[in-house]
């Protein structure tokens, strides 16, 4: 009963994001500062997803596409505290 009433209390306070699977984040996205969908931080090494940015369509895991209008996912960039990591590749986009 403890558990049912501390995980309802985090998810109405915003306190807990329930698991996502971050390779399911492509398409259209809009970087801003706030009122994000996710937060991310752009890393060299271990990794959670590789993507690789594109002009075309982005309609596969790993592709995104850089938008102002009609976005999929907001993103905010962060140094710390992230929701998950990203590294920029130029093939291999996607994740394990």
């Amino acid at each position: 009963m403890k558990i049912v009433l501390l995980f309802a209390t985090l998810l109405l306070f915003g306190g807990f994001k329930p698991p996502v699977d971050y390779c399911h984040i492509y398409g259209n996205i809009k970087f801003v500062q706030m009122n994000e969908d996710y937060t991310i931080k752009f890393v060299e090494f271990n990794e959670d997803v590789r993507i690789i940015f594109t002009d075309l369509w982005a309609e596969e895991e790993g592709i995104w596409k850089v938008v102002e209008l009609n976005e999929d996912y907001k993103i905010k960039i962060v140094n710390f505290n992230e929701d998950f990591t990203v590294k920029t590749v130029n093939y291999g986009e996607g994740c394990d």
